[in-house]
């Protein structure tokens, strides 16, 4: 798991020393960058009951990778993409990562409605920006669906891992040693998953893998 290990990410606090003026620390605030404004609305078709909705994506060519955690997470300079990474019909509730978000054979279909959709109740989220506990919230849904449809083991994989990421960033922004405690046992648990299901993913499908390629796959 050496690969799993995680690296701190840049801080995004602004420092302000005790010297500065009132004036000065405004002014520094005020360039701290506002997520609302690097995220918009747009139109998805679900693939299981056709219907149309709206959910938050990032206006990606307004952010930029400032490094990379070992397992490959990106930080990015404004906001973290992973939050709006997840696709969730409100009709019937399939769900998805984004490059999963596709047609499925009727066998699979079956299978979603029967264990989602026929007990989908809808979900709350927010018309602004996406809370750490919003996005975790949206990928249970996913690795619920995927274990369902009895999805490929490399799908499985990556919605794991994007869990263990989202857990990484809310760490991050927690300050509580108790709460940091139990969020790094919740990342580890779902590193070890998404590990384990990689290795299933490697003996049992062909390259790439969810448009990933081998030497990626492999690293991770």
């Amino acid at each position: 798991m050496g690969l799993f290990s995680k690296s701190k990410a840049p801080e995004v606090a602004v420092p302000v020393k005790q010297e500065e003026t009132v004036k000065e620390v405004v002014i520094r605030e005020e360039i701290i960058p506002n997520e609302e404004e690097y995220i918009f609305d747009k139109n998805f078709t679900c693939p299981l009951c056709d219907k149309s909705f709206k959910m938050k994506k990032v206006r990606v060519n307004k952010d930029r990778v400032m490094s990379q955690d070992t397992d490959l997470r990106n930080i990015y300079s404004k906001v973290d993409h992973y939050k709006y990474g997840t696709l969730v019909c409100p009709r019937c509730g399939f769900a998805a990562l984004d490059d999963n978000f596709k047609p499925l054979a009727k066998s699979r279909k079956d299978m979603v409605k029967e264990g989602i959709s026929a007990g989908f109740t809808g979900y709350d989220v927010p018309d602004g920006p996406y809370s750490y506990d919003d996005a975790i919230k949206l990928i249970e849904l996913v690795n619920k669906c995927n274990e369902v449809r009895a999805a490929k083991a490399s799908e499985r994989a990556f919605s794991l891992l994007r869990m263990a990421w989202l857990l990484r960033g809310k760490n991050e922004c927690t300050e509580s040693p108790k709460a940091k405690r139990e969020l790094q046992s919740k990342e580890d648990e779902f590193l070890q998953m998404s590990y384990d299901a990689f290795v299933e993913a490697i003996g049992s499908e062909d390259f790439p893998m969810c448009g990933v390629d081998e030497q990626t796959i492999n690293y991770i």
